[in-house]
């Protein structure tokens, strides 16, 4: 008994064709995610650990040398520090820093934001001691 065998020449390279673009298109909004995520965690463990110095008594160019010192590998915008009822005993403190990330794909990034940035940022609140 002779099977019959249909070929189809070129299928395999047309389906590639149709998804290869989609795949890749996910896989680089994961990659990008991750990235964005990271930097993220960064900057909110500056925002945190400035609070902490600041909540200490360190001046404010040195919770923002300490700030600029833990994202040294990004491009920081901003970093605020606020006071609270200033001179009372429940005088608080807040550091806010501000980040701005490049996105690296350019397809994944026009989605995002037009600029092709994105700005991250975290704040973080504590008591003066």
């Amino acid at each position: 008994m002779k099977i019959k065998t249909i070929k189809h020449k070129g299928q395999a390279l047309v389906e590639t064709a149709l998804l290869l673009p989609i795949m890749l298109m996910l896989i680089f909004g994961i990659i990008e995610f991750g990235l964005i995520l990271n930097t993220n965690i960064v900057v909110s463990n500056a925002s945190r650990e400035g609070a902490r110095y600041a909540s200490l008594g360190y001046t404010d160019s040195e919770v923002k040398t300490l700030v600029n010192n833990e994202t040294s590998t990004l491009t920081i915008k901003e970093t605020k520090i606020n006071y609270e009822n200033k001179g009372t005993d429940d005088e608080n403190v807040e550091v806010i820093v501000t980040c701005s990330y490049k996105l690296i794909t350019p397809i994944v990034g026009n989605l995002i934001s037009e600029s092709g940035t994105f700005d991250i940022k975290s704040s973080t609140k504590m008591r003066v001691e």
